[in-house]
């Protein structure tokens, strides 16, 4: 993309582990998915115009050029090479009309609905989670995911 100030990186999990070597898992402009060594750098402005691209786990996301180091961690097999990062994930369970929402510190998108999903079948005692997931396709619906670097609060109006 542009010459200065080239900030960040396009990540995703689910494309590092089909590649089973580490050959994917980041997103070239030209090439698509494929090792660090070719993904394209971001700086701030050109995130905010350039829409994370495509990975059916929908999993991609912005990392900071300085986690690369960790990231790299991760390519050679360390478990704690993730960052966390906070987030608030809002959904319900098919069939109720109340949504839910948990903020939940955890390393990836995909962790934190996991979260809420537990969270809410935890406390569901008129559901079979079996016959809800047969009927509407997915075990929870999910509204919103929010994620950030520093802390979410809440604070009730």
């Amino acid at each position: 993309m542009g010459n200065t100030d080239h900030l960040y990186v396009i990540y995703s999990e689910s494309e590092f582990k089909s590649e089973g070597d580490g050959a994917g898992g980041f997103w070239s402009v030209e090439d698509g998915w494929g090792p660090l060594e070719t993904a394209t750098r971001f700086s701030r402005e050109e995130m905010a115009v350039y829409k994370l691209p495509f990975c059916p786990a929908l999993d991609a996301l912005w990392i900071p050029e300085g986690a690369e180091i960790d990231v790299q961690k991760h390519e050679n097999g360390s478990e704690d090479a993730r960052q966390l990062k906070w987030f608030a994930v809002t959904g319900r369970i098919p069939g109720d009309n109340d949504n839910c929402t948990i903020i939940v510190e955890c390393t990836s998108r995909q962790a934190a609905m996991n979260a809420l999903t537990e969270a809410l079948w935890s406390k569901a005692e008129s559901h079979d989670r079996a016959q809800v997931e047969a009927e509407h396709g997915a075990p929870v619906w999910f509204v919103s995911v929010l994620s950030s670097q520093t802390e979410i609060f809440y604070e009730p109006l």
